[in-house]
């Protein structure tokens, strides 16, 4: 047994029983830990936590940490091995050491990597901290300053024994420039900064270690109702296959254009239909918002294989971005991940008169003016009504039979009335 993941595995169940073969798994479980400056971890591959810039001789600014080959697969090997030299050792420079990078590593404000080594790793830090006794000993003063809030004054925020377990944010009026964190005071905390912006160009994306998937989608805007129906297909396959001949569970996610709404009865009855005719039997869910279009796979398989969808707007939007994004991950590995862009050119050019396409849509002259021919018609109509009304009353008087004299230039609808 080599794999990190199943030494920890291994050691941690044989620990939980009391096998004495628990010291065997252990020893291999500490033979195999990986160092990365004052932090310890497990993984298949070394991996790097957050690089830092050196751009004068006083600074070194904290770089975000960029995805590893196998993140989710380490975390959670890290938070078995964790919970397995808790309980054997207690509370040593070891333990502190694993606990380090483990919050290093962390993605999310409540969450790590994925669902399943964020359940292990949230029980060996609830584990530690009880062992630590941290509830006891939280004394921490924290000063935040924004460079770009200029005269701004700082932002101070005081951790106790009593609000150890809540959660601050502050949010940032300006985006540029750097952040100065000064703590002070007992215990242990963890910050964390968000940061996010868009991109249009594909050499600017986030790109896998590795080509893992091909994913391509396609989206056909039906000419009627001003491009109201929008049916999107999508296309996908696993590629590595000296990983695997499939993937593991697997989630697609599509970007849904401003005021368009993928209804979610209408898209389980999407999920039945893709089943029925067996285009992609692997589906299993989707998840719809008014942002985007999410579906679960059992796996991915190494053919390509593709289903469709209709979208129909409900709001109308116009000015519309002209990219958005779709992405397909392993839903317990999503550091395995293909992001492709979507070229919606053709949204992005419709004006708001076009997007409305109705009488009622203000400043659209184009749909509310009315030709004022239709008034001459209307009149030319009554006159004719009228003068057959007098010739009739004539005819009644016993003064003979007059004909009525119909101008040529009428048409001829008008002429035999």
């Amino acid at each position: 047994m080599t794999d990190c993941y199943h030494l920890a595995v291994t050691a941690y169940a044989l620990t939980v029983v009391g096998s004495t073969a628990g010291d065997i798994a252990t020893a291999m479980l500490r033979k195999a830990k990986l160092d990365y400056g004052d932090m310890t971890y497990w993984s298949r591959n070394a991996m790097t936590v957050h690089k830092r810039r050196h751009e004068n001789n006083q600074k070194a600014f904290l770089l975000p940490r960029e995805p590893e080959q196998w993140d989710a697969h380490a975390v959670e090997a890290t938070g078995y091995a964790l919970l397995v030299f808790l309980i054997r050792e207690g509370i040593t420079d070891h333990t502190e050491k694993i606990m380090r990078w483990l919050n290093a590593i962390r993605d999310w404000d409540a969450a790590f990597i994925s669902t399943s080594d964020s359940v292990v790793v949230m029980q060996a830090l609830a584990e530690y901290a009880f062992r630590y006794r941290l509830d006891q000993l939280m004394n921490v003063e924290c000063t935040i300053e924004a460079t770009a809030a200029q005269n701004a004054t700082p932002t101070h925020i005081s951790i106790t024994d009593t609000s150890a377990l809540s959660s601050y944010s502050h949010e940032l009026e300006h985006v540029w420039g750097h952040l100065n964190l000064v703590a002070k005071g007992s215990g242990q905390a963890v910050v964390q900064l968000d940061v996010s912006w868009g991109v249009d160009v594909l050499r600017f994306i986030e790109q896998p270690h590795k080509k893992y998937f091909d994913l391509s989608v396609y989206e056909k805007y039906h000419q009627f109702r001003n491009k109201s129906v929008i049916t999107t297909t999508v296309c996908t396959r696993w590629l590595a296959n000296e990983d695997g001949n499939t993937s593991h569970a697997a989630l697609i996610e599509v970007e849904s254009p401003t005021g368009y709404i993928f209804y979610q009865p209408f898209a389980e009855e999407t999920v039945l239909h893709i089943q029925k005719i067996e285009s992609f039997p692997q589906l299993r869910n989707v998840h719809t918002t008014e942002t985007h279009v999410f579906w679960q796979f059992e796996y991915i398989p190494s053919q390509k294989q593709c289903f469709s969808y209709n979208i129909q707007r409900w709001y109308p939007a116009a000015n519309l971005t002209r990219i958005r994004s779709a992405t397909v991950l392993e839903l317990f590995a999503p550091e395995h991940f293909e992001m492709v862009m979507i070229n919606a050119t053709p949204l992005s050019a419709l004006d708001i008169c076009e997007v409305c396409g109705s009488y009622q849509c203000p400043y659209c002259p184009i749909y509310s003016g009315t030709p004022t021919t239709h008034y001459y018609s209307l009149t030319l109509l009554s006159l004719i009504v009228a003068s057959g009304f007098i010739f009739s009353s004539i005819d009644d008087s016993r003064l003979g039979i007059i004909p009525v004299h119909v101008p040529n230039w009428l048409p001829t609808n008008y002429r035999h009335m």
